[in-house]
């Protein structure tokens, strides 16, 4: 990587120092400015790395049960010392008095525990929830039970309440939650040729962006207006994502473009970089009355069939059916959905920003200036290598007898 050009520094540095201030410095000190810079420009290096290669991906999962842990204490062991006093008067009658710790008081403290409510999903992730939402899950479960949590309380007891998903597609609770991980394409586009999108064109095509999660754990899968994207055709791409988001490691996406050419497709997977790994992309361009114009779909899978046949399914809808192709799309996700593995991608190079190497270099020359004054100024200097006594660094300026 370019940056570690900047080991020309301590180079130089330690050529000044050898030539001109040589009787300042011990040997062992000429290593200490390219140890230094060796970890600087490391630690930048890596910095660098995960700034341009952190990406976010988002996991589906189902609610497989809710928790209500009522509020407890307990008692922590603890020791506090103990304090006595002693007095003394002198010949002038004067009183004084000072206090030492004469012994230890063997006590405890009380530790409270508040309530909470959280969720468990098919992931094995815990995510908090309100009281609010715990028993909207109560009602939609249809049960509850009671479980002693056996503590060894002070004075109150804290137990916990759990329902439990009757494992139903009527009662699946979809959740979605953000994780990171390292996607060196992002950092590398013009490997894989997609063209930077520029901002007047997101508003253009109306590109969009990834959205939040809203609420606890939900996010929209299909993104658009208007009569196909109703409740329906919502859930049931929620349900692929959940039931497939960890079997399957999959994420679909279903992105309606209303009086836009195909150009918007293309550029959504320019906008987007590919997509996650996780991920199956389908665009869609509709006209007024949202009969289907075009589609693109994309996704790092290696299946391009899936692809293909997904985007000739999609056109030749005459009015767009979201409910009937999510029909149409789950039973070929679970036979032919691959996830590709971005290790593929480890031997991507990512350089640093022209900004980045300029900012390495000037930390660099800064260290390497902070540690000059250091060895030059310091006790150690050639009469300490050789125990002389006729010369001393503190006799004379180090620049005057430069």
């Amino acid at each position: 990587m370019i940056v570690w050009l900047a080991l020309l520094v301590p180079i130089v540095t330690t050529a000044v120092l050898y030539f001109f201030y040589k009787r300042d410095v011990v040997i062992w000190e000429f290593l200490i400015p390219f140890a230094v810079s060796i970890v600087l420009i490391g630690v930048a290096q890596l910095i660098l790395i995960h700034s341009q290669t952190s990406d976010v991906e988002y996991w589906g999962g189902i609610v497989t049960k809710a928790e209500y842990y009522e509020d407890w204490n307990e008692e922590v062991p603890c020791v506090h010392p103990t304090y006595c006093e002693t007095c003394s008067t002198d010949a002038n009658g004067n009183t004084t008095c000072s206090s030492y710790q004469c012994g230890w008081d063997h006590l405890y403290d009380v530790d409270y525990h508040p309530e909470y409510w959280r969720i468990v999903n098919t992931n094995g992730e815990s995510i908090r929830i309100s009281e609010g939402k715990y028993r909207q899950l109560v009602r939609k479960f249809g049960n509850q039970k009671f479980v002693d949590l056996h503590r060894d309380y002070h004075t109150d007891d804290g137990d916990k309440y759990l329902s439990k998903w009757p494992e139903t597609p009527e009662t699946a609770e979809i959740t979605t939650t953000k994780h990171t991980y390292e996607n060196r394409v992002m950092a590398s586009r013009s490997v894989f040729n997609f063209p930077e999108v520029e901002p007047q064109d997101i508003g253009k095509y109306r590109l969009y962006k990834y959205p939040s999660i809203q609420g606890h754990y939900s996010q929209p899968v299909v993104l658009g207006n208007g009569v196909p994207v109703s409740g329906k055709a919502q859930r049931k791409f929620q349900l692929i994502n959940g039931y497939m988001g960890r079997s399957k490691q999959l994420r679909v996406w279903v992105l309606l473009f209303k009086n836009q050419p195909r150009d918007a497709g293309h550029l959504q997977e320019a906008l987007w970089i590919g997509a996650n790994k996780n991920e199956f992309v389908i665009t869609i361009g509709v006209d007024s009355q949202y009969n289907v114009e075009w589609s693109h779909v994309f996704s790092w899978t290696e299946t391009e069939r899936l692809k293909i046949d997904t985007r000739y399914y999609v056109e030749e809808q005459e009015e767009l059916d979201l409910v009937a192709l999510a029909d149409w799309l789950k039973p070929r996700l679970r036979k032919q959905w691959e996830r590709r593995e971005f290790a593929e991608f480890d031997y991507l190079k990512v350089e640093p920003p022209t900004w980045a190497v300029v900012l390495i270099f000037f930390l660099t020359i800064l260290a390497n200036v902070a540690v000059s004054a250091y060895v030059v100024m310091n006790q150690y200097s050639e009469s300490y290598r050789y125990g002389s006594d006729d010369y001393s660094p503190w006799k004379s300026k180090p620049w005057e007898r430069w």
